[in-house]
C-alpha cells in the first residue's frame, strides 16, 4: 500500500483513456480473487464489451494518480427492471476495481461517492449490484452501504452462484420479508438446477 491521501483525482473517464486500458486495470485488480479461485467475469471483458455494457446513459469513473495513471474505476448503467422485487428504472453498479497496490487507500469509497452523486442526479427507483457468492469482502461492503441481498442466481459464464443486492429509494420492506424472499429464491434456483442436471444425466446415460 502507498500513501495516496492527496494525489488521487476522481473524474469521468477522459477520452484519452481507452476502454482497453480500463479492461486491463479491472483484470489486474482481480488478481487476488483469481488466486483464491474466484473467477470474476468482468475481469475478462474486452474494452468493447465494457463500453457496450454501460449503454447510452451509463457512465464510467476513474481514479487517477499524479502521473495520470488509472489506479481504480467504477461504473454505472441504468436498466429497466421487471422483477418481482424491482420494477422500474434502476442503477446497476458494475466494473468496480482498485489496483492491488492501492488497496486500503480509500479509493473505492471516493469512487463510490462520486458515482452516488451521479446516480442521484438521474431519476431512478433504486440501485442494485451482482456479487459473486464467494466474494465475501464485496458482500460486506454492500451490506455496509445499505444494500439487501434479495436473490440468488447462477451465471452462465462459469456456473458460479452470485447474489443480487438491492437498495430501494422509495420503498421500505420488512427485514423478515427480505430474508424469506431470498430463501425462496435460493431454494427455487437449486431445485431447478437439480432437476436440470438430473435430466442431463439421464440423457447422457441413454446415449451411452
Amino acid at each position: 500500500m502507498i500513501n495516496t491521501t492527496h494525489n488521487i483525482q476522481i473524474v469521468k473517464k477522459p477520452e484519452y483513456i481507452t476502454w482497453n486500458y480500463i479492461s486491463k486495470v479491472i483484470y489486474a485488480s482481480h488478481a487476488q480473487n483469481r488466486a483464491n479461485g474466484l473467477d470474476i467475469r468482468n475481469a475478462h471483458l474486452t474494452g468493447d464489451d465494457l463500453q457496450e455494457s454501460l449503454g447510452d446513459d451509463g457512465e464510467c469513473f476513474v481514479a487517477l494518480n499524479d502521473k495520470d495513471e488509472v489506479v481504480g474505476t467504477c461504473s454505472v448503467a441504468f436498466h429497466q427492471l421487471n422483477r418481482w422485487y424491482a420494477k422500474g428504472r434502476y442503477a446497476y453498479l458494475t466494473l468496480d476495481a482498485v489496483l492491488p497496490l492501492y488497496t486500503g487507500c480509500h479509493i473505492y469509497s471516493k469512487l463510490s461517492h462520486v458515482r452516488q452523486n451521479f446516480i442521484e442526479d438521474n431519476v431512478c427507483d433504486g440501485m442494485y449490484i451482482n456479487i459473486a457468492e464467494g466474494n465475501y469482502l464485496r458482500r460486506k461492503i454492500a451490506q455496509k452501504e445499505g444494500f439487501k441481498q434479495i436473490e440468488l442466481r447462477r451465471t452462465l459464464y462459469n456456473a458460479h452462484y452470485y447474489l443480487v443486492y438491492i437498495k430501494w429509494f422509495n420503498k421500505k420492506h420488512h427485514p423478515f420479508f427480505i430474508n424469506i424472499a431470498f430463501l425462496y429464491s435460493s431454494i427455487k434456483l437449486k431445485i431447478l438446477l437439480f432437476f436440470k442436471d438430473h435430466v442431463l444425466w439421464i440423457k447422457h446415460r441413454r446415449l451411452s
